[in-house]
């Protein structure tokens, strides 16, 4: 009930950065400041979430869906900055669900996060070949 609307209101942050044609950054020292208070909130809301309107009990659970939405928020939020290295963001926060759903033989989850992991393999070769390149103009 939480974590939608933030990550919502993340996503329309990144839609008014993106369109604006703001320049794609190299990794800097506030990328890991970002990912970092992604996960720092991520266990708040979780926590917050999880006293408010109950859930498991298991702390396996409450830390597995603390780390998995607190590099989404990294991620996402990254990714409103634009940043070239969002890509290993999300292939960290894609394996880490990976592995989550091959222990669970979840196979749909297994075939969904493999399709993630290559689009972010696609993402970087994209940024890689194309990065900020403008169209010229043919006269």
């Amino acid at each position: 009930v939480i974590t939608y609307p933030v990550t919502f209101i993340i996503f329309i942050f990144a839609s008014y950065r993106w369109h604006n044609g703001e320049k794609i950054k190299k990794i800097d020292p506030l990328f890991f400041v970002i990912n970092i208070m992604g996960l720092i909130l991520g266990y708040s809301l979780v926590w917050l979430g999880f006293s408010l309107f109950g859930g498991a009990q298991d702390a396996l659970i409450f830390h597995t869906v603390s780390v998995t939405f607190g590099l989404s928020l990294g991620a996402n939020a990254s990714n409103a900055l634009k940043y070239e290295e969002t890509w290993l963001s999300w292939c960290i926060y894609n394996v880490l669900n990976l592995i989550k759903n091959i222990a669970l033989a979840n196979i749909a989850n297994v075939v969904k996060y493999i399709l993630y992991l290559f689009n972010a393999i696609i993402t970087l070769l994209d940024c890689k070949w194309n990065g900020d390149n403008e169209m010229v103009a043919l006269n």
